[in-house]
């Protein structure tokens, strides 16, 4: 009777069903960055979180057109653009909803009437796209929140 308790605890780990066992359908993806590749913006990473990878740039603050000038504080611009062809209504959504995140993230009061500007480029895109573009704000966060930290 015990030989064959054992046998079936054997079985249930190998194909994932065990509750301590974490099967291929419940593990966590890879998650990697590196930071500074690009020379012209004023900061950058690489983001890789399993089958998807993202390349992040930012820019700013800079000098903002009239019209999107906002007084008391920086326009916020991101630009998702995909791996192939043009933007399309979905990757236009995506950039509305990573713009009103970033706003609450951004401190956008320190420099008034200035825009910054956030690219990203989607390198490979078999997973979540939107996942790992939270993984970039995240790291854009920080990013800023070190900076001013020191002044």
């Amino acid at each position: 009777m015990e030989g064959a308790v054992q046998a079936d605890a054997k079985i249930r780990s190998e194909y994932g069903t065990d509750p301590g066992s974490r099967g291929p359908g419940c593990s966590l993806r890879h998650f990697a960055c590196e930071q500074n590749l690009l020379s012209r913006p004023d900061g950058s990473a690489s983001f890789l979180q399993g089958d998807t990878s993202i390349l992040a740039g930012v820019y700013g603050p800079a000098e903002v057109k009239v019209s999107k000038e906002i007084f008391n504080k920086a326009t916020l611009e991101v630009i998702l653009r995909p791996k192939i062809g043009l933007p399309g209504v979905a990757e236009k959504s995506r950039e509305r909803l990573i713009r009103n995140t970033c706003e609450a993230v951004v401190l956008g009061v320190l420099h008034p009437r200035t825009s910054i500007t956030v690219v990203l480029q989607l390198q490979q895109c078999l997973a979540a796209a939107q996942a790992a573009s939270q993984h970039v704000f995240r790291f854009y966060r920080e990013s800023l929140q070190r900076r001013y930290s020191k002044s």
